[in-house]
């Protein structure tokens, strides 16, 4: 397992500073729970105060290594990024299933484009995004 600090997490962000502040987001897409905090640290970053929440569920508990259900999207009015560069934010990506699952929802906005920043990105996932590692381990994030 790994274990991530606060410091480390701001280090993992920044590491794709440049990627991040010249890609002319109009807002971040966090989604609940675990993209919550890097979208916070990212929207300081790059400036802005756009930041939407989107709630996506794929865990059955908060347990290690918790049993997987289809990713489930709560309600959310996608018409509010019509137009926008979207940078959707995650904390770990691992199959991509709940990715795929979000693009799935948000097609059909008119967004202008999407991109993906996840602190974690296992071997797993074979789709683009930027991310601040990668690795087959768990990790512990310092909000855990």
């Amino acid at each position: 397992m790994i274990s991530l600090s606060w410091e480390r997490v701001t280090d993992l962000i920044k590491s794709n500073e440049d990627i991040l502040k010249y890609s002319d987001y109009d807002c971040l897409l966090a989604v609940a729970r675990g993209g919550l905090v890097p979208a916070v640290i990212i929207s300081h970053l790059i400036g802005t105060r756009d930041v939407y929440v989107i709630n996506l569920k794929r865990n059955c508990t908060n347990k290690m290594y918790s049993k997987k259900m289809d990713p489930q999207i709560s309600y959310f009015d996608k018409n509010i990024l019509s137009g926008k560069n979207i940078l959707v934010v995650e904390d770990i990506v691992n199959t991509g299933e709940s990715i795929s699952k979000l693009l799935d929802y948000l097609s059909g906005s008119n967004y202008n484009r999407v991109d993906i920043f996840s602190l974690v990105k296992h071997d797993e996932y074979k789709g683009s995004i930027f991310y601040g590692i990668k690795t087959k381990e768990w990790v512990k994030f310092p909000w855990e």
